[in-house]
């Protein structure tokens, strides 16, 4: 039986800055995996960071597949980086959150136009992404995300919607 070579990150609490390095300084050269798995226990985050941890994994899961595993929580930009698996799992019983990014706040009017037109960008790609895993049309997403309220689902919920396509 061949020993497979498995690349782990963790994800826990609050997705911010100093996540990145996690992803976008492993140096691969000179190691072969045969897969990269990320554990997810989140409430998300800075989404932004989110979007980054996103299409690095993509950029990844060119390479080797990327397997993102629910560990009880998957909120909020936590669900972005979630969806960048090609195997999702989770747990009948985790709890996932989907809603509108607000990330532009109490700022100064040109700050916030630039963050704006880069929440934005942001909405368009995680709808896209929602849209695109699931399989779902583009409008039922859109329609979750523009809601007053916020999406909340269960594991088996999620594989109903095609969130997880392996439920444990």
């Amino acid at each position: 039986m061949k020993k497979i070579n498995n690349y782990k990150v963790f994800i826990t609490n609050n997705i911010g800055q100093e996540k990145i390095y996690e992803f976008t300084l492993k140096d691969f050269s000179g190691k072969k995996y045969d897969k990269y798995s990320v554990f997810i226990n989140s409430c998300g985050g800075d989404f932004n960071v989110s979007c980054h941890i996103s299409r690095q994994l993509e950029i990844i899961g060119k390479k080797i597949p990327v397997e993102t595993i629910s560990c009880g929580l998957v909120e909020s930009g936590a669900l972005l980086i979630f969806m960048s698996g090609k195997i999702r799992t989770a747990f009948k019983e985790d709890l996932f959150l989907f809603h509108n990014s607000s990330f532009v706040n109490g700022l100064k009017s040109e700050t916030t136009k630039r963050l704006m037109k880069v929440e934005s960008l942001c909405d368009k790609y995680w709808i896209g992404i929602m849209a695109k895993k699931t399989k779902k049309p583009i409008n039922f997403w859109r329609n979750k995300y523009y809601s007053e309220e916020e999406f909340y689902f269960n594991g088996l919920e999620a594989y109903k919607l095609g969130v997880v396509n392996k439920l444990i």
